[in-house]
């Protein structure tokens, strides 16, 4: 290897870190906004300010301030891979699997249902594949110990897609219309619950709403429950 190609390769790895360190300072800036004033507080001029960088420089490094909200709050996405991981023992059903992925989402997010409203809801555009390949860029063990379902899901741009995408993993023999059906039934009731909760200013019905999405979603599934 020649000192030139040392060269080139160290200033790719200095230009990398550089990017990391730089793309830190926004994303640690963002987090101690939604600690001390709510994620609705978070805007470019605040987070740059406190980076200590122009709003200008920010978007060198995120597509806008919704991508890095969404990279800010990634961690609650760490923290629910790794309970499906600590929960799933393998010899699950389908039925299974997909009652198991709700309820751990749900008692993550109806305790942070500002955070999971915004990251999933605020805004439908915004791609939260892209949130999930950064996350698993840093975590790809966990990706690989994921059943396929919870996989093709974690593909999917948005929350309409990536639970139509779960199902029609595992339960390929079962009536498209059903399946959607299901879905969309699912997708409203936890929407509906979650808008809710983040209305309120402290977390005292979490739990009751939890329990009330597990109730419901007994019913929800009614037609898939035997596959």
């Amino acid at each position: 290897m020649t000192t030139e190609t040392v060269l080139r390769e160290d200033n790719v790895t200095n230009k990398e870190l550089r990017v990391r360190r730089v793309r830190g300072y926004f994303i640690d800036a963002a987090k101690e906004i939604v600690a001390e004033e709510g994620i609705d507080a978070v805007t470019i001029r605040k987070v740059a300010q406190r980076a200590g960088y122009n709003s200008a420089t920010l978007y060198n490094y995120f597509k806008n301030i919704n991508h890095l909200i969404a990279i800010t709050l990634y961690d609650h996405m760490g923290t629910y891979v790794e309970e499906i991981l600590r929960t799933i023992k393998g010899d699950e059903t389908p039925y299974e699997l997909y009652r198991t992925n709700w309820f751990v989402y749900v008692e993550k997010s109806f305790h942070l249902p500002k955070e999971y409203y915004y990251l999933f809801f605020k805004y439908p555009e915004m791609d939260i594949s892209e949130v999930y390949d950064e996350y698993f860029e840093e975590h790809p063990d966990r990706f690989d110990k994921l059943p396929k379902p919870f996989q093709n899901m974690c593909k999917a741009q948005n929350q309409y897609s990536r639970d139509l995408a779960f199902l029609m993993t595992d339960f390929g023999d079962v009536d498209p219309v059903v399946l959607k059906k299901v879905s969309e039934m699912n997708i409203l009731l936890y929407k509906a619950m979650l808008s809710n909760l983040a209305k309120e200013e402290t977390d005292e019905l979490s739990q009751e709403y939890i329990e009330r999405f597990k109730a419901y979603f007994e019913v929800t599934t009614k037609e898939i429950r035997e596959q």
